[in-house]
């Protein structure tokens, strides 16, 4: 990956080309495949952040439930907004293949990571859709931050 990342970056410093015409869009299934595992993953975290809680609180009560309603929310948000802004993929895509990259072929930053994962939480991940009829393959969230997902072979 970082060879190939390289290459590309190299490649777009001498102008040879620019980063959205250097890669190979990921494809659709292994896209959702990575999301299902990172989901996996979030999930398993936050299972354990309940069983931490549990054994913190007495596992009952609105405080004990609050926070682990919150764990749901914000365990995927950072881990997805750091994995895939700072280090330009998660567990899912570096499974599968796949990163993250902006118009310039370098990861997309803390602040476009969180940014696109927010904007992915807000359409209920239904903005995905949007890659199936585009070139590109740049879901919602990927066209608002001018971000690509790419193969990685």
């Amino acid at each position: 990956f970082k060879q190939a990342f390289r290459t590309l970056q190299e490649e777009i410093q001498l102008g040879v080309s620019d980063a959205s015409a250097s890669f190979s869009p990921a494809q659709e299934t292994r896209r959702v495949i990575a999301l299902i595992i990172d989901l996996a993953i979030c999930a398993i975290l936050a299972l354990i952040g309940r069983v931490a809680i549990g054994f913190s609180f007495g596992g009952e009560g609105f405080f004990a439930g609050l926070v682990v309603f919150l764990a749901m929310i914000f365990i995927p948000f950072i881990y997805l907004s750091f994995t895939n802004g700072v280090m330009g993929r998660s567990a899912g895509k570096m499974i599968m293949k796949l990163a993250v990259i902006n118009t310039e072929g370098k990861p997309i930053g803390l602040a476009m990571g969180m940014k696109r994962t927010l904007i992915w939480f807000c359409t209920f991940g239904f903005g995905f859709f949007m890659a199936l009829g585009n070139p590109k393959k740049q879901a919602f969230h990927d066209k608002i931050v001018q971000s690509f997902v790419i193969q990685v072979d």
